[in-house]
């Protein structure tokens, strides 16, 4: 009997909820003050602070799916597939695939748009199976985990949303504690 998809299950939305509270999660844990926005709220997902910083976070998690996906306003390639942008909008992809912890890629919302949009329009370009020609008019904009653009947003890199974390990461704080211990740095 073969498996049904995430999607067909009608999982979706717990899927998107389980990245939202993973991603809220880890800020929280690193002294953020962050909450999710209302359900369906246009824009954003969470909004986090440091008390000085302000940022605005969409989350976006896949699980077993070889990709992120996204719908545009429109099939245009030029189409937004983010709305309301501001200055400090950051995307947060969550992979849950492979069964082990969350692997989190923090990237500017505009510059994923612009990537979504170069992608795209790459893809209408190009011949798809059998010579035929992509649909002007699908929606869709994806982008592969292993995508040359992701590369540049190393995975767990907490610090490109530019907050100041109040507590270090349990690594970070081990080799503190070693490395004072063997006095090789004081606290």
């Amino acid at each position: 009997m073969k498996k049904k998809g995430v999607t067909k299950l009608g999982l979706t939305s717990v899927v998107g909820n389980a990245g939202e509270y993973l991603v809220m999660g880890e800020l929280l844990r690193r002294g953020v003050i962050a909450g999710l926005t209302p359900r369906n709220a246009p824009g954003f997902d969470i909004i986090a602070t440091d008390g000085k910083t302000t940022v605005n976070l969409r989350v976006k998690t896949k699980n077993n799916a070889k990709k992120w996906r996204w719908n545009a306003s429109s099939g245009d390639w030029r189409a937004n597939v983010f709305h309301g942008m501001m200055p400090k909008d950051y995307c947060v992809l969550v992979d849950l695939a492979g069964g082990g912890p969350p692997l989190f890629r923090i990237v500017p919302t505009r510059r994923l748009e612009s990537q979504l949009k170069r992608s795209h329009k790459k893809w209408v370009e190009t011949l798809g199976r059998h010579g035929k020609r992509h649909s002007r008019d699908n929606k869709m904009r994806t982008i592969h985990p292993g995508n040359d653009f992701l590369r540049r947003y190393p995975q767990n890199n907490w610090r490109e949303l530019g907050l100041r974390f109040q507590i270090r990461s349990s690594g970070q704080a081990a080799s503190l504690a070693v490395a004072t211990r063997s006095g090789q740095e004081k606290a």
